[in-house]
């Protein structure tokens, strides 16, 4: 089996947050070791995961998401890496109290390494 495309989806918790996971597809392509996500395993606080979707067809993305839900709501992270790898999408959505961010590397556009970090939210600041 030959690789074309590969993305490594890293999730990192840096919230006090138990992340389920609720809902997991590759939309296109297949899922790599370590396999799918499994339904109703769990992210700990200050943990992490790591899944990867590959294309091993010419003209097939390596495309797919994952659903998280904790206390404040549902967490989604999606990717498409179609055939043209220089237009690799990132839809990461999540409720305006898990902030987040995303990072992309990777020895080059057909192999890509997709870090999205959830963040705890901002401390309040107090009125004077």
């Amino acid at each position: 089996m030959r690789i074309l495309r590969q993305v490594d989806v890293v999730v990192q918790n840096h919230t006090q947050e138990l992340l389920s996971i609720e809902d997991a597809m590759n939309v296109q392509g297949a899922w790599n070791t370590p396999g799918p996500p499994k339904i109703g395993g769990v992210i700990a606080k200050q943990g992490s995961g790591k899944w990867t979707s590959i294309s091993t067809e010419d003209g097939v993305s390596a495309e797919g998401y994952i659903r998280f839900g904790c206390t404040k709501g549902y967490i989604q992270v999606h990717w498409r890496l179609p055939r043209a790898a220089d237009e690799f999408e990132v839809v990461v959505t999540s409720p305006e109290e898990v902030p987040h961010h995303y990072r992309l590397s990777g020895q080059n556009y057909d192999f890509r390494v997709l870090i999205v970090t959830l963040l705890p939210p901002a401390p309040l600041r107090s009125r004077k």
